[in-house]
């Protein structure tokens, strides 16, 4: 509306315009404030932060490192003594940053590196082998164990990558006797017998071949 004139303060008697709100009354100048959970978690399978410097608002910078059993997406799968040699200062950094989409604008994490949101690049992906055992199904009689033919025995295909189930099973003439048949990659880089890290216990199958008469099982 019009604003009052002071002959002191408008000595050219140009009055200038001011803002009031719909009661008639001038209003106080708007404060807008930084959303402090604008961005969503910038952490996925595989990673975790080393280091996040304002929070999850805007213009905040998240640095993120692979996680134990996780190597990142670009990291060749040997090394030259084929061994898998985890590059331990590896990481990415991701910008908080406005996004629009169909109901007004949202938070996102960008790559500026890689020119990508950080929810469409995987940055760090399981390790192949990660598990090792020595786990060897039995077969026996008379108290002598040893070890099942492979031949005898199929199993599921696995990479060995953390959180996989492998699945071991007996073939005729062998039969299941008693053990695991399903063992899971853990974090420790170890068969496991269940997923609450239980020590396996070793598969023995039996062999269903007609003994002789003098022999039992």
């Amino acid at each position: 509306k019009r604003g009052k004139y002071e002959p002191i303060l408008h000595p050219e008697k140009i009055v200038p315009g001011v803002w009031t709100n719909l009661e008639g009354r001038q209003g106080w100048p708007m404060e807008c404030y930084q959303i402090q959970n604008f961005c969503p978690d910038p952490r996925s399978p595989g990673t975790d932060l080393s280091s996040l410097s304002d929070g999850r608002r805007t213009g905040s910078e998240a640095v993120l490192h692979c996680l134990p059993a996780f190597k990142p997406w670009n990291q060749a799968e040997v090394n030259e003594s084929n061994v898998l040699v985890i590059d331990e200062n590896f990481s990415v950094m991701a910008l908080c940053q406005p996004e629009m989409n169909g109901s007004g604008p949202v938070g996102v994490w960008h790559i500026p590196e890689l020119d990508l949101r950080l929810d469409e690049k995987q940055i760090c992906i399981p390790m192949k082998d990660f598990c090792t055992s020595s786990f060897v199904p039995m077969t026996g009689h008379l108290g002598i164990l040893e070890p099942v033919p492979k031949e005898f025995l199929t199993s599921s295909e696995s990479e060995a990558s953390l959180g996989e189930v492998l699945h071991i099973s007996c073939k005729e003439p062998y039969a299941y006797a008693f053990g695991d048949r399903k063992l899971f990659c853990s974090s420790m880089g170890r068969l496991q017998g269940s997923p609450a890290h239980r020590d396996p216990v070793s598969l023995q199958c039996r062999d269903t071949t007609p003994a002789a008469d003098d022999e039992e099982w």
